[in-house]
């Protein structure tokens, strides 16, 4: 067999098509990086954030926070909420945690401006102050009271409390009872007087089961209410601090015991614990609690405590810490660029309200309750149990809350 050459117009034509060949496949593996490039940079990218409107209202006065809640209270009256859409008893269906890019939950004029000084919320019920200082109080099943001459309220999971001028407590709900109101009196969903004047009450904190009050003397006392596990069965245990003349100026509680601001500006704790006996609970402490600075204002929520320094920083640690935040670590977050007036704060977040009127938020924001238009783990709220927050992206600074732009108000 005899092999001759080939004609030149088949090797052109061969050649043809493996130049071919090869552009194609170079361009479509070309093409292919580019998709996946494109997609993940896409899948990362952030969207173009919108630009936030002005503070509402003309500025906030207070804030009140819940478990995924945040509220506002402007000087114009109207209340403003972000979040979960969650206010007074617990909704049928809980949210689902926010994606990123995310889909915002913008704050929500939940209160029409009016003549309202103080606003509170809590799973057992919602009340509001007006300026003569009658409380308007709508509870979980829709009953409705007014109070007249009401100087604080405090709405827990269970029960609420208000105090009234001259000194008397008045209390609805669960564990609004026993041997702290001077009977066994039964729960009641209406609201009745548990300490007459003569007991001189001036400050009410409630909680999950605790309940606890401070007298003119600088006395305080608290109790504690809760299920046993194993029945029906209610643990009570009193609590007392001796009468002193650094009287107290803030009285909070949270699940696992409360704490008191006192007028030189200390800070002192105090817990539950278990009993020998199981069906009782024990206190422990109280105890000092160790801050950098004095304290202007102190909030709690389930095991979570805050204190607003002087010089505009915030302390925050576990309740399970009586003595306060773990020794050596910096004050959390701060300093602010202005003044601080108020501190509050929620399950796994808190907010402050910055000179003049303007709020900020930090810590879990999985629902907005921080702000719009952010990650959904955004700071560490400090140590203890919080403490693995700060492993996500290490943001430390507060995040100013977006609000609408104009022709978004909701």
């Amino acid at each position: 067999m005899t092999v001759g050459r080939r004609p030149w117009s088949t090797v052109a034509v061969g050649l043809s098509v493996c130049v071919l060949f090869s552009a194609v496949v170079g361009w479509a593996g070309w093409a292919h990086r580019r998709t996946i490039a494109q997609w993940q940079e896409e899948r990362h990218a952030k969207p173009t954030l919108p630009v936030s409107g002005p503070t509402p209202g003309g500025g906030a006065r207070a804030l009140m926070l819940g478990e995924r809640t945040s509220c506002a209270l402007m000087r114009d009256g109207s209340v403003w909420c972000w979040g979960a859409p969650w206010m007074g008893p617990a909704p049928a269906t809980e949210p689902t945690e926010k994606k990123w890019p995310p889909k915002p939950r913008l704050p929500t004029k939940v209160r029409e401006p009016g003549d309202r000084s103080g606003f509170a919320f809590g799973r057992a019920g919602v009340c509001e102050i007006d300026s003569h200082a009658t409380a308007i109080c709508t509870l979980p099943h829709g009953e409705q009271f007014h109070l007249s001459e009401t100087e604080q309220v405090a709405i827990g999971e269970k029960h609420g409390c208000l105090v009234r001028r001259g000194g008397e407590l008045w209390c609805w709900g669960e564990h609004a009872r026993g041997p702290l109101f001077g009977e066994d009196t039964a729960d009641s969903n209406e609201p009745s007087l548990r300490l007459d004047g003569s007991f001189a009450v001036t400050h009410v904190a409630v909680a999950n089961g605790i309940t606890c009050v401070a007298r003119r003397t600088g006395e305080i006392l608290c109790r504690a209410d809760f299920l046993s596990s194993s029945g029906p069965t209610a643990r009570r245990a009193p609590f007392a601090l001796p009468a002193s003349a650094d009287a107290v100026r803030e009285l909070i509680a949270s699940d696992h015991g409360a704490c008191a601001r006192r007028a030189s500006g200390a800070v002192e704790c105090w817990r539950t614990s278990p009993a020998t006996d199981a069906s009782m609970i024990e206190w422990e402490g109280p105890r000092p609690v160790v801050l950098p600075a004095r304290a202007e204002r102190i909030a709690a929520f389930h095991a979570h405590t805050c204190a607003l320094l002087a010089g505009a920083t915030v302390a925050c640690w576990d309740q399970s810490e009586l003595e306060g935040p773990v020794p050596g670590s910096p004050p959390y977050p701060g300093p602010f660029a202005t003044s601080v007036v108020d501190l509050a704060v929620g399950d796994a977040h808190a907010c402050a309200i910055a000179s003049p009127g303007e709020v900020y938020c930090w810590g879990y924001n999985g629902y907005d309750q921080v702000t719009a238009y952010t990650e959904p783990y955004l700071t560490n709220m400090g140590p203890g149990e919080h403490a693995y927050w700060v492993e996500s992206t290490g943001v430390t600074l507060p995040q100013k809350v977006f609000w609408p732009p104009s022709g978004l108000v909701k």
